[in-house]
């Protein structure tokens, strides 16, 4: 009876190792395939391959403006770049990669500029601080399947400025994969509308 147990305990062992390896090279797989059709329409884009339009819009009670450029290849959108600032101080641009229809890769970073006291409590020796943000999601199937983030921060007094590629991404759950899919759904609506409002989303 002891080893008919242990048996069992083996077998659910490996089952799960299984499903866990399974999981992993299937997500590994999903990832390379995200990686090549990320680099086959960056490099349309970047040679001028891909049908342009831009919608400008600037909001009235709200410190917003910006721009929401569609890109589209054979008349299938491929990318849509959200870039807007908020005032003086914040400034982010959205990315959002489109094959079959679907968003397969989401690309967010912003930037945010203030004074930095740290070192001085004179305001007219304040220095700068600018705090940078980035995110990555993954889409399969209209799931996220992976999210990476990085944040840093610059200082004007800094002798060698930090630079993102020297920022190791961190993994984060997706939680938010389905908001970026909504996002992204009501910015195709502008693409297909006459009309632009003065500003692309609901004020509060």
């Amino acid at each position: 009876m002891k080893i008919t147990k242990l048996k069992f305990l083996v077998l659910s062992c490996c089952c799960i190792g299984c499903l866990f390896l399974s999981s992993s090279t299937t997500i590994d797989k999903d990832i390379s395939l995200i990686r090549e059709r990320y680099s086959q329409i960056t490099q349309l884009k970047s040679k001028h391959l891909l049908e342009k339009s831009v919608i400008r819009y600037q909001c009235p009670d709200y410190p917003e403006e910006g721009t929401v450029t569609f890109y589209a290849d054979h008349g299938e959108y491929r990318l849509v770049e959200l870039s807007y600032s908020q005032g003086d101080h914040y400034g982010a641009s959205e990315e959002y990669y489109i094959w079959d229809n679907q968003v397969f890769f989401y690309y967010f970073s912003s930037a945010i500029w203030s004074f930095d006291f740290s070192n001085s409590g004179d305001a007219t020796e304040a220095n700068t601080l600018d705090t940078f943000e980035e995110n990555r999601v993954y889409f399969s199937e209209g799931k996220a399947i992976r999210c990476l983030k990085k944040n840093y921060e610059v200082r004007s007094t800094d002798e060698i400025p930090l630079t993102a590629d020297k920022v190791a991404n961190e993994a984060y759950d997706c939680f938010e994969g389905a908001a970026i899919i909504n996002k992204y759904e009501q910015l195709l609506q502008l693409a297909e509308s006459e009309d632009v409002p003065g500003c692309i989303w609901e004020e509060e």
